[in-house]
């Protein structure tokens, strides 16, 4: 069976990674069985023109979100969706996090260190706890710093940084492997990976965006294989990305399946499950928009979440439909997450992109989450 996957975002902010009225971002994806796209579409047709404004030819969830009638109508959406087989994947991520995991991929990295190797740096479990450490101890000011230092690579501004960091770190093993950096030698090679990507403008390269797409992409693939359909990926037009997705989508799919590879990093090859890579713009595919409603719908319950403020009956239903995806999609012989949806973080898409569970954004609030 072929399948097309639409995959749409919430929260870009490009490689801003430290604007406080954005601090989340998400990726969706809807796929949809191509023999049911003809039934979506109509169904679809009539729930927007049933509310739709004079003028207003597409659905913009933001927008609608915040009206009673119309929030209704997209969750009337997304159950129809699921009612026809269509599957749900999401990447969320906390950009605040994201910089202290580049703190960790960057300073820690056992090839630039005299006192660390590449054990430490496969052991996803470290590094997430490391992430964390620096989630904790560093203030706003420090990660807008460190986060102008990894965006915008400079040498000054990597000194600047990493004495930050190196200042703010009690941590005695932390601080041991700190002191082993060959600083210079990192920015050198940091430079020539961000600033002269020949996959990907600078901007680009550190985007949550850019970060995020590859392990939605293994989320959408691992759906695949363990359904066994063949889809194509339609991904709603940014100007910032779409040269950069095309590339890693190119990558991914001319590779060979390697089990070491998928078992380290949860990496797999695409070409026996994706069948091509395009981008549209979704102003005109009522489809598209359908991930936008997700990725939206996902992002504004969410940020009612951590600044505790009432849910209405819509944000209760994204509840449940976090958790139902998200425990849907864990892998087989995966346990159970100790919150009920799945955080992806990753710094490195070509090493890092295994499916990783972690506190680090729901932190305490996360228990909200849990339907009752």
């Amino acid at each position: 069976m072929l399948y097309n996957t639409y995959i749409d975002e919430s929260g870009n902010t490009g490689n801003n990674l430290v604007d406080s009225t954005q601090k989340y971002f998400a990726l969706a994806a809807v796929s949809i069985p191509q023999t049911k796209e003809v039934s979506i579409l109509s169904y679809i047709q009539v729930k927007f023109d049933s509310v739709k404004e004079i003028g207003e030819t597409e659905i913009k969830a933001a927008r609608w979100i915040r009206a009673s009638k119309k929030s209704l109508i997209l969750k009337s959406i997304l159950e129809y969706l699921k009612g026809m087989q269509c599957d749900f994947s999401l990447v969320i991520l906390e950009k605040r996090f994201m910089v202290c995991a580049l703190i960790v991929d960057n300073f820690l990295d056992g090839a630039y260190n005299d006192f660390e190797d590449y054990t430490w740096c496969n052991d996803k479990e470290e590094k997430k706890k490391a992430a964390q450490y620096f989630y904790d101890i560093l203030d706003d000011e420090d990660i807008e710093l460190v986060s102008s230092a990894f965006t915008h690579p400079e040498l000054e501004k990597y000194k600047k940084a990493f004495d930050v960091v190196f200042a703010k770190t009690h941590d005695l093993e932390y601080k041991r492997m700190l002191a082993g950096h060959h600083l210079e030698e990192l920015y050198k090679d940091d430079y020539e990976a961000v600033m002269l990507n020949t996959d990907a403008n600078p901007s680009a390269v550190r985007s949550a965006n850019y970060t995020t797409f590859t392990a939605l992409g293994m989320r959408v693939v691992n759906v695949c294989k363990r359904k066994n359909y063949r889809t194509n990926i339609i991904f709603d037009s940014c100007l910032l990305c779409n040269e950069a997705f095309k590339k890693l989508y190119e990558r991914f799919n001319v590779m060979e399946n390697n089990e070491i590879l998928e078992l380290w990093t949860g990496i797999i090859s695409w070409k026996s499950w994706v069948e091509s890579f395009s981008v549209a713009n979704s102003k005109s595919s009522f489809l598209l928009q359908t991930a936008d409603v997700l990725a939206t719908s996902v992002m504004k319950t969410l940020e009612k979440i951590f600044s505790d403020r009432d849910l209405n009956e819509f944000d209760g239903f994204v509840k449940i439909l976090i958790k139902e995806t998200t425990i849907r999609e864990i892998s087989p012989g995966m346990s159970q997450p100790p919150h009920p949806f799945i955080l992806f973080f990753v710094t490195d898409p070509y090493t890092a992109a295994t499916p990783n569970i972690t506190e680090a954004v729901i932190k305490e609030r996360a228990r909200t989450l849990v339907p009752a």
